[in-house]
């Protein structure tokens, strides 16, 4: 994890929240185009959770790409997709994905969404990037936002996304069969691999 916020980006005049909803429906690179990035300074800030973590979360919560009850999670075949076509050949694959694989797949198209949209702003945008494993990755990334923004706010620590599903030895090593049958499933070429890499800490 990445421990502070670059010297060289300034403290902001004005501050946008965005929780991440804008990137993961593909909306966040229309206002970017329309205001255009040499008029306004902004700090994005990307906080990327453990994808094992995530997955389950999504999956134990019911929110499933495709099943009608998605709460801001993408469908490839109403929102497009990066990492899928409308072709044949991806309808027979995502046949084979069970839910949890499905929320696989949500998960690497928001990666690959993230590192098309940091490509196209390349030394225009400031990116800072979190990675969030455990309690305390999150409670470290919160202080680092925070003295960032005012210099004397404190995280909380909580989440409402934390996930409740257990973590049983049994538990995790079907997620793990899940998460390899996956990647046999989607047989992803090396292009695409490198832009879904960073999330596979």
């Amino acid at each position: 994890m990445q421990s502070a916020i670059p010297d060289d980006v300034p403290a902001p005049k004005a501050v946008h929240v965005d929780l991440g909803h804008h990137i993961l429906m593909g909306l966040y690179p229309i206002p970017l185009e329309q205001i255009g990035t040499d008029a306004v300074t902004i700090l994005r800030i990307r906080i990327r959770r453990s994808r094992t973590n995530t997955a389950t979360s999504f999956h134990s919560s019911k929110r499933i790409p495709c099943n009608g009850n998605g709460d801001f999670v993408l469908c490839s075949w109403d929102h497009g997709s990066v990492l899928l076509d409308n072709g044949d050949e991806a309808k027979i694959k995502w046949g084979e994905l069970n839910k949890y694989q499905r929320c696989l797949w949500f998960i690497d198209e928001v990666e690959a969404r993230w590192t098309l949209l940091q490509e196209r702003h390349t030394g225009k945008l400031h990116f800072k990037e979190f990675n969030w494993s455990t309690d305390e990755d999150l409670n470290q990334t919160q202080t680092h936002i925070a003295t960032f923004l005012s210099g004397n706010v404190r995280g909380s620590g909580k989440n409402q996304h934390t996930s409740i599903a257990d973590f049983t030895p049994k538990k995790a090593t079907q997620c793990r069969d899940w998460e390899q049958d996956y990647d046999r499933i989607m047989s992803y070429n090396a292009t695409t691999r490198k832009l879904i890499a960073r999330q596979r800490f």
